[in-house]
Order: C-alpha cells, then structure tokens, then sequence
C-alpha cells in the first residue's frame, strides 16, 4: 500500500468544516491556501483509486451560483 501526502492539517480540516457548518448564507468564503490544499488532496485521493471510481451525482451538484 502507497502513502498519499496530505496538503490540509487537521486544523485546517476542521476549520473549513466548520466555516461551512456555520455558514448562514448560501456563499461561504474560505481562504484560498485552504481551498488550495482541499483541492489538492482530494484531486490526490481520487488518482490513488485509480479508474474504479464511480462518480454519483449528489443532492448539492446543482448548477447554483
């Protein structure tokens, strides 16, 4: 089994967790150096499964803006 480096602390984890719980509004707004990091370890893991992966639509892919 491969290792997968992680770009988000725990804290920042948590952090965005919660800015997103505690989010009134339909926007939210994090810093980018968080979101970067998000995006980096989630584009990460999806290359460590590989092409089994099976993308579902969930109820928050809506085309809001």
């Amino acid at each position: 089994m491969s290792k997968t480096k992680l770009h988000t602390t725990k804290k920042q984890f948590e952090g965005a967790h919660e800015i997103a719980d505690t989010g009134r509004a339909r926007k939210v707004e994090i810093p980018r150096k968080m979101l970067y990091a998000l995006l980096m370890d989630h584009s990460n893991m999806i290359g460590k499964l590989g092409h089994d992966v099976l993308i579902v639509p969930g109820e928050n892919d809506d085309a809001r803006s």
